[in-house]
């Protein structure tokens, strides 16, 4: 049996204003024309569902059975409009993010914002390094990845969109040592326990080379940590120096716990970018977000 959907729209606008002249109006169809359709749709179900008098339109029986399922489908249609609507303005859907552990420190302060003017949004968030996460961006399993830029290509069709440049600088606890040196030399930097990320990533490749740069080859880490903040806390005790980005330590310089030693480092700049699909492939969701990233941080 085939049911035209459109016929028991018209049939609930009939039911619901009792009339056919006005439900006719309301739905911008002459009377003949939806008389026949009601005439079509009761033939296809195989049953009367309209009795017409002088008082007006009334359902049947069966009618009075139908009306319930067919008012039910008008208000899955109009849910499926409305979140249509919210799809392409990004107000609906879920957002797959791949984050560095350099911007994670920054991110989850600025997503709870942008989750609340959207309620019918879901945010998952997987922290790891850039060539892992590139990876998953390319086999559909990220909707966009936010980490540094410059340091390796990623694949064709992938939109880089830069949101800040950060640069690399030496920290200590306020309470270490050399926290309170005026001019600190190589040799105490060949003394002190150092703080780094895991030596398969790209911050550490970039930390390594500064120092090198400086005649630190031989550089024993005691402490691995994959996230930012978690390094700053070990930071914090007094124990530990670490080349590390300067936004994520800027709170805890101005809360006194750090402090960005005087050394004369190359310190290079640190791009930081939302990386997604082209505009045909991204999702509305997704371009909204970076929108919304690109005018917090960009």
């Amino acid at each position: 049996m085939h049911i035209n959907p459109k016929f028991l729209l018209q049939l609930v606008e009939i039911a619901e204003r009792g009339s056919f002249t006005e439900a006719a109006e309301s739905l911008c169809l002459t009377q003949p024309a939806l008389s026949r359709n009601m005439k079509e749709l009761e033939a296809q179900i195989g049953a009367k569902l309209l009795i017409r008098d002088r008082h007006g339109a009334r359902l049947t029986e069966f009618g009075r059975r139908a009306l319930p399922y067919a008012q039910a489908m008008r208000k899955s249609l109009e849910r499926i409009s409305i979140e249509a609507e919210s799809w392409q303005h990004g107000r609906s859907g879920s957002l797959l993010i791949g984050i560095t552990p350099h911007p994670a420190s920054l991110l989850p302060k600025f997503l709870a914002e942008f989750l609340a003017d959207r309620r019918g949004v879901t945010a998952s968030m997987t922290v790891s390094g850039i060539l892992p996460l590139i990876e998953s961006l390319g086999r559909g399993e990220l909707d966009l990845i936010i980490g540094p830029v410059g340091i390796e290509p990623f694949p064709a069709g992938i939109v880089a969109k830069i949101l800040f440049t950060d640069e690399l600088a030496l920290f200590a606890g306020a309470s270490h040592p050399l926290a309170r040196k005026p001019v600190i030399d190589l040799d105490d930097l060949r003394h002190v326990r150092w703080v780094g990320t895991p030596s398969d990533s790209l911050m550490r490749r970039r930390v390594a080379s500064v120092l090198s740069s400086l005649g630190l080859t031989e550089v024993r880490h005691d402490i691995v940590m994959s996230g930012i903040e978690s390094a700053l806390e070990i930071l914090e005790t007094g124990n530990h120096l670490a080349v590390l980005p300067r936004m994520p330590a800027r709170a805890k310089i101005l809360s006194g716990g750090l402090v960005e030693l005087p050394v004369a480092l190359p310190m290079p700049h640190w791009s930081v970018a939302a990386l997604y699909p082209e505009a045909a492939e991204a999702s509305p969701l997704v371009l909204d977000f970076v929108h919304a990233l690109t005018e917090r941080f960009g």
